[in-house]
Order: C-alpha cells, then sequence, then structure tokens
C-alpha cells in the first residue's frame, strides 16, 4: 500500500449542506454502480487512509480523521483536527482507500485508551466506487508547469483526457487549488498549452518522481479542438472521446461546457421518503424559481469534484477530480480503469431536451411537456375545406427527431388515395365517424421490457453471488430487483415472466437469508410460495419452471423451519413431494430432465437428516438410498464441466449414510462410506480449482471431522488426530479469509470441530487441552445464541448441550467436581430449552 498525503476528502465530497445524514448519504452513494458493496471484513487493509466521519448534526460538515486500522473488530480513527464540539454517535464515514471511495453508517464505541482515538464497530454494510475516471490515453512526454511566480517546474506527463492531465513531479511546490500555466509537449505532435488547476496531489512510490499531480483543464474553443485532435489521433477513433456520438469537429465547435447550479426542493421539509422525492415539473410557460443553491446535489451531476471558489480568471464551473489510471514505473497494481463511466440521470436536476448526456447534465431548458394533444376537429365531409386524410392528433407535438427511439414520434403519414366510386362510398350514419385512438404510454422515463430486464439482470447478479457465499451482497442485489418489479404496473403481477423473476428473487433471497442465519428466512420462502403455489394449483400454466421453483421454496422453507419445527418441515418437505410428483407426470416419467432428478434429490437427502435427527434410522437410509440413486442419474445425464452440484449431493448423501450406518453400529461400512464420499468432494475440487468455494470447502472440511469422530470412537486416534488436523487446515483457512461474515453453519461446524479435538485430548489423557477445545466451543456457540436469537437452530442448541456436557466431564477428570456439576446444569438447561 503506498503511503499517501492525508486528503482532506471534503475538497472531493459534496458538501452536506444541511441536508440530514442518511439524505446526504443517498446522494453520496447515488453514483455507485448498483450492487457495489464492499466485505466489511477488507476494511482492516485499509490502515493509513485518510477519512471524514459526519455526526448526526445537520450542521457538521464533516471531521477529518486517519484511519488506524482494526482494535478487537473495531475501527479505530485518530483525529486530525479538534472534534471537541462534536457527538458521535451513530455516524457516516467516508474512508480514502487505495483506488476508490468507501461510505458505510457506523455506531461510536468507546474511546481508545492508548491513542485517544475513538472506536467505531464494523458495519454490516459498506458502499464502495471506484473513484472518477474519465477517458484518458496514458501518454509518454514532457510537462512544463508555469507557475504565476515565473517559476517552471519539468513534469513527466502520465496520462491525458479531454478533462485534464496527470503528471509525476519531484517538486512538492504545488498546492492543491492552485491555476497554473502547462506545456504539453508530446513526440510527433503540436505543443499544447492551456491554464490549468491542480485538484489533486499524492505520494507515489517512484525512482524518479516523488509526486503525482492531476490538473483539470481551463480550456477555450480552439485549445478544445487542439486537445480533442490529439486524443482522436492518439485513440484512433474518431467518436471514442465525444462520449455523444458526436464527431470531434461538432464538438469543438459546441461551445465550453458550463455547470448550472442545480434547483431542488428545500431540503428541510420533512418526508417519509428515504430519499428526497424530485421537485415538481413546472409549466413551460411558467418561469423557473430560481431556489436557493445547494451544493451537494452537485454530486448527482458531476460526483467528486472538488469544490473549490470560483475567481474571476476562472471559467464558470467545477473542477472535476482528475484520477490517475497508474503512475510510471510504480510499484503498485493499477486500480483505476480507463473507461466512460455512464452517469445516472439525476433526479433533482431539471433535465434538456437533448441529445446527449454531457449537454443534459449543464442544460436549464425545461423538457416539454408530453401532455397529449386535444384531438383536432374532425371535419364534415361536405365541408370542401375538410383534408383528405386526419393526422393522429393524440401524437405528442413536443417530440422532434432529436428525441431518442422509443420518443420518436408515430409516421403519421397517410396511404396513397383510392379513387373511389358514389356507389362505393359507405352509407352515411348518424354516428360520429371512428379513428383510431392511440392509448398513452404507461412510462415515461424507461420502457417496461427495460425494467423488467434490469431486474433480471439484478437477480442474475444476486444468484452469482450468493453462489460464491457473498450472501450479504446478494440479498441487497435481490431486494433491488424486487423494487424494480415493484414499481411495475400491478396489473402485470400475473404475467409468466414477471411471476417467474419474482419469485425467483424471493427463493434466492430466502437461499441467502438462511446461509446468514436470518430468521426471516421462512417468510421470503413463503412469499414465493403465495405468488406460485395458485398458479400450479389451478393447472393452467405449463411452464415446468414454475414447478420446479414452487417445489424449491417449498424445500427452503422446510430447511429454514427445521431448526425449530421439525413438523412444519416434513408438512413443506410433503407438499414439495407432490409438486415434484405432479411435474413428473405433466412431464412424463421418460422425459425427467437432470435438474427435476437433482431436485427429487436434494429434496430426499432434506428427509433424510430429518428423520436420523428423530431416531428414524432405516426411513432415513431409505431416502438417503434415493438420494444417491437421483443423483447419480443426473450425473448420467449432464456433461462433466455441469455435474458438480448433483455430485457434490451425492457425497453428502453417501457421507451422511456413513453417519447413519456408525449409529446402526455397522462400522465397517460407515468407514468405507465415508472414504467414497471424501473421495468424491476431492474430485469436485480438483475439478473446479479456485471456483471452489468457501460453502464447499466447508462440507469437505465436515467430512474429515466425520471420519475423525469416528476413529476417535473405535480407539485410532493416531488417525483422528490426522483427520481433526486436515478439517483444521480448511477451517483456519475459511476463518482467516472470511472473518466476521463467516456463515453460522461455518461456524457451528467450527464449533464442532473444536468439541471433537477436546474428546480426542481428553482421550489421549490431556485434560488442559481438552478444557481448552471445550470452552472455545461453548464460546462459539454463546456467539452464535445471541447472534440469530430466535433463530438458533435445535442442531446448534444440542451442539451447545454436548459442549457443555463434555466440560463437565473434563472437570470431573481433574477432580473439580463442583465445576463439573455446574456445567452439567447448564447442559441441562440448554437440553431442556
Amino acid at each position: 500500500m503506498s503511503h499517501r498525503d492525508f486528503l482532506d476528502l471534503r475538497s472531493i465530497l459534496p458538501a452536506r449542506s444541511g441536508l440530514e445524514l442518511g439524505i446526504y448519504h443517498q446522494l453520496l452513494i447515488n453514483d455507485f454502480p448498483a450492487g457495489s458493496f464492499r466485505n466489511p471484513g477488507d476494511l482492516c487493509a485499509d490502515k493509513g487512509s485518510s477519512s471524514i466521519i459526519f455526526s448526526a448534526d445537520e450542521g457538521d460538515d464533516g471531521s477529518l480523521f486517519l484511519f488506524a486500522g482494526c482494535d478487537s473488530e473495531k475501527l479505530l480513527f485518530l483525529a486530525q483536527e479538534n472534534i471537541l464540539q462534536k457527538i458521535f454517535d451513530q455516524s457516516l464515514i467516508c474512508i480514502d482507500s487505495k483506488g476508490f471511495l468507501s461510505s458505510f453508517f457506523s455506531e461510536f464505541s468507546g474511546i481508545q485508551q492508548e491513542s485517544r482515538g475513538l472506536l467505531f464497530e464494523q458495519p454490516k454494510l459498506v458502499n464502495w466506487r471506484k473513484k472518477r475516471s474519465r477517458n484518458r490515453v496514458r501518454v509518454d512526454g514532457e510537462v512544463v508547469v508555469l507557475r504565476r511566480s515565473g517559476k517552471p517546474l519539468q513534469a513527466r506527463l502520465h496520462d491525458l483526457s479531454t478533462s485534464g492531465a496527470g503528471f509525476l513531479l519531484a517538486d512538492n511546490d504545488l498546492t492543491i487549488g492552485e491555476m497554473v500555466l502547462l506545456e504539453l509537449r508530446i513526440s510527433m505532435y503540436p505543443l499544447f498549452s492551456s491554464t490549468a488547476l491542480v485538484v489533486r496531489k499524492e505520494i507515489q512510490l517512484n525512482q524518479h518522481f516523488d509526486f503525482f499531480v492531476a490538473a483539470h483543464f481551463l480550456l477555450t474553443r480552439p485549445q478544445r479542438q487542439q486537445l480533442l485532435n490529439t486524443l482522436q489521433t492518439l485513440a484512433g477513433d474518431p467518436e471514442f472521446f465525444s462520449g455523444t456520438g458526436k464527431t470531434i469537429s461538432e464538438l469543438a465547435s459546441s461551445p465550453p461546457s458550463t455547470v448550472e447550479e442545480p434547483r431542488m426542493s428545500d431540503p428541510t421539509e420533512k418526508s417519509d421518503a428515504a430519499e428526497p422525492s424530485p421537485p415538481a415539473e413546472p409549466s413551460p410557460a411558467a418561469p423557473v424559481p430560481k431556489l436557493q443553491p445547494v451544493t451537494a446535489i452537485l454530486s448527482l451531476a458531476l460526483p467528486y469534484q472538488p469544490n473549490f471558489p470560483r475567481t474571476g480568471s476562472v471559467e464558470e464551473g467545477v473542477a472535476e477530480e482528475h484520477v490517475p489510471a497508474a503512475p510510471l514505473e510504480s510499484n503498485r497494481p493499477d486500480p483505476y480503469v480507463s473507461e466512460l463511466v455512464a452517469e445516472k440521470e439525476p433526479e433533482a436536476v431539471e433535465m434538456g431536451c437533448v441529445s446527449d448526456m454531457e449537454s443534459a447534465v449543464v442544460s436549464t431548458e425545461v423538457l416539454p411537456s408530453l401532455d397529449p394533444v386535444p384531438p383536432q376537429e374532425v371535419r364534415s365531409p361536405e365541408d370542401k375545406s375538410s383534408e383528405a386524410d386526419l393526422l393522429l392528433a393524440s401524437t405528442p407535438t413536443a417530440l422532434t427527431q432529436e428525441t431518442s427511439d422509443w420518443r420518436a414520434p408515430i409516421d403519421t403519414t397517410s396511404p396513397p388515395e383510392t379513387p373511389m366510386t358514389e356507389e362505393s362510398l359507405p352509407a352515411k350514419s348518424e354516428a360520429e365517424p371512428r379513428s383510431l385512438k392511440i392509448a398513452a404510454l404507461r412510462s415515461d422515463q424507461q420502457r417496461w421490457s427495460t425494467r423488467l430486464d434490469l431486474a433480471e439482470l439484478r437477480c442474475s447478479q444476486a444468484t452469482v453471488l450468493a453462489e460464491m457465499d457473498r450472501h450479504a451482497q446478494a440479498i441487497e442485489q435481490f431486494q433491488e430487483a424486487l423494487q424494480i418489479l415493484d414499481q411495475l404496473p400491478s396489473s402485470d403481477g400475473n404475467l409468466p415472466r414477471l411471476l417467474d423473476l419474482r419469485a425467483r428473487c424471493q427463493l434466492g433471497r430466502a437461499i441467502s437469508l438462511h446461509a446468514t442465519g436470518d430468521a426471516s428466512a421462512p417468510n421470503a420462502a413463503g412469499q414465493a410460495i403465495t405468488l406460485l403455489d395458485p398458479v400450479w394449483r389451478d393447472g393452467k400454466s405449463q411452464r415446468p419452471q414454475l414447478g420446479r421453483e414452487l417445489a424449491q421454496a417449498y424445500m427452503i422453507r422446510g430447511t429454514a423451519q427445521n431448526g425449530w419445527s421439525t413438523a412444519e418441515a416434513v408438512a413443506d418437505y410433503q407438499r414439495a413431494q407432490e409438486i415434484l410428483d405432479d411435474l413428473r407426470e405433466r412431464l412424463g416419467q421418460q422425459s425427467e430432465t437432470p435438474d427435476v432428478s437433482h431436485l427429487r434429490a436434494r429434496l430426499a437427502l432434506c428427509l433424510g437428516r430429518v428423520y436420523e435427527l428423530e431416531g428414524q434410522y432405516e426411513d432415513s437410509l431409505r431416502a438417503l438410498d434415493l438420494a444417491q440413486e437421483l443423483s447419480r442419474a443426473a450425473v448420467q445425464k449432464l456433461p462433466e464441466a455441469v455435474r458438480w452440484s448433483p455430485e457434490a449431493t451425492d457425497a453428502n448423501a453417501v457421507l451422511q449414510r456413513a453417519h447413519v450406518l456408525f449409529q446402526l453400529g455397522r462400522e465397517a461400512e460407515a468407514e468405507t462410506l465415508t472414504e467414497e464420499g471424501l473421495a468424491i468432494w476431492s474430485a469436485i475440487q480438483q475439478r473446479l480449482g479456485e471456483q471452489f468455494t468457501a460453502s464447499q470447502w466447508s462440507q469437505l472440511a465436515s467430512g474429515h471431522l466425520q471420519a475423525a469422530e469416528q476413529l476417535a470412537e473405535l480407539g485410532r486416534l493416531t488417525q483422528a488426530r490426522q483427520a481433526l488436523d486436515r478439517a483444521q487446515d480448511i477451517f483456519k483457512r475459511l476463518s482467516d479469509e472470511m472473518g466476521s461474515s463467516l456463515q453460522p453453519a461455518m461456524q457451528q461446524r467450527i464449533a464442532a470441530l473444536h468439541l471433537q479435538d477436546g474428546e480426542t485430548a481428553l482421550n489421549l489423557g490431556d485434560a488442559p487441552q481438552a478444557m481448552n477445545r471445550a470452552q472455545l466451543a461453548i464460546s462459539m456457540l454463546r456467539s452464535l445464541e445471541d447472534r440469530l436469537g430466535q433463530a438458533f437452530p435445535l442442531e446448534m442448541r444440542n451442539l451447545l448441550g454436548s459442549a457443555l456436557l463434555f466440560l463437565g466431564k473434563t472437570h470431573s477428570a481433574v477432580g473439580d467436581h463442583r465445576a463439573a456439576l455446574e456445567a452439567m446444569d447448564q447442559a441441562q438447561e440448554v437440553l431442556a430449552a
């Protein structure tokens, strides 16, 4: 990590301007790409970064801090200015990370006594975005920086764009906000010079230059023409730097861009919404009221601009932050992307009727009204002045050829006249003549199909994130998709595609909620069931996808409820079985698809686990046999590249069957099956390589832990110790990588590992080690109990009871009988509950 100046982020963040904290954060993240969230555990790597902390006080413009890293899972910040008059409770924190900006809410925790720094809780959600990176070209050239004092500075040109330049400098004389004259000398190109404003400076690990400086050009029209021609030649694309589809000459002939101060409604007005609603559009005929400007809204038009004061020598506008793609000869990786970032249309800025986004940002022209024009009067056929063809008067007259395709005017050209005889004329009727009525569009912002596609994109992204075990981000993406779907007309709710997409989002959300131990997982699955069950029951829909999703929803709800209500879980599993049987009848048993076979295998595996927990071992074995049969049938129907999912189900069924057989005293069969299950998991891991997820690693480690338990029971302690070491290596790596985001199921397995390790140590005569492991397991499970609350499942509760019982045994082994009885009493309370 490179050393950096402690940049005051207030120079690139929008001014707060008296906004409430939640509204200000919404404005701040409005330019963040959707789904841009960081793992909160990764914040510790930003140690040494500059940060700004905003208190809940609306008059607080933020205080400058140095992020000093993590201390006991809390974030430590050292104040860089006087904060005695400020009260930090629920605070908004922005960190200037290496190549991006991070922002999140956090609760004040206390003060560290050693450094007198402020401690904040680790956030649950962290937004991030890469720093602003306009189109730029990496250029090798020389730069002469002329200051007002007349002193020239020699620098090395690093990159060039339509808005500014980045260069490497050996001197530390330049200050942020200083105006200079830059002379760019690029080989084979004419000399280019322009006044510029220094907007950024940071220390670089470069053997020749100590500083990277970014400057924003203040261009005249001829300078703009020369710069665009140079960039056109460098990029080899005449439209690459326009960003609008215009040619370079068209852009150069247009006046330099200026930024008008946006208008918005009074920020002091209270609203129940999470973000301020856009102002009502004024009538085109009425004068636009000049409201007091709010600097924070500039973040919507040009995010993260330095708020430098304007002077008479500077063109009207705000300098844009210019961020390097990467310094030449630098030892750090390139965190910047040289691509045009699509700007989100700001809701609080009145957009002009223009054909490109750049001019739309700076325009103050009000959109013309899109209300249909009243129908023209239809003239009588006898009227000699009537036209031959009636125009479609409902077409909006304000639409022109400059608008986008979806707002293009409807072709109203009449067909050629056909000669008509008097006999061919229709009989006259007293009824008024009929004309085609053009229905008004339901949306004037975005096509219905586009919004549906966007929701499907969010849902697909969330599904991938869930498969990567990034469930917190997946939940956010699923919620965004559902919010988009909620904005569609309610009359479309029963359309098959919309119904399927909404159910997929709810189903995926339920899976991620269950993985994170959230008690609302059954409710999310229930919402998918509410959507799909009536459609499936009436038999009108012939789409097998709806049946598969409905069966999965019942399975997820049953699995989530299995932790505290076995009867309800079995009822949901039975309903899923009925749906899958019905689906087989509709498809025909001979044409059962691999995904249906795999679903049935997963259902059988779930039932096998429930039966084992209830002591119905024979029923469990029958269900697990069926799970093996169906998963292997699905494997045979799939190509090798996508077999891993049913193979994983097969491996789990084999391991579960081995566990049941061991309970029945069939140790030899159990040992053979355990080795077979581990071999299947190892083959999957070798095939997937780096794509092997944390959840899959956890299941492989559980297989090693099961082997260790069986070997310890058989008295083969050395082999048991080896199996425990293999499981412990996997769980340690997962803990290091995932930190506080470790899923509850993984934490449960780690607690079981500590307990088994303690039992093995006690069998080897190491009572202190056994007691230590038991206490570790109890501590983890108690923490999970506090975190999950009512969602703390029976399986974890039973494991906690077993750990307390084992702790009592270890106390008894060393002669501390009172402590042994206390631990056993606690075990009784846990198990009885």
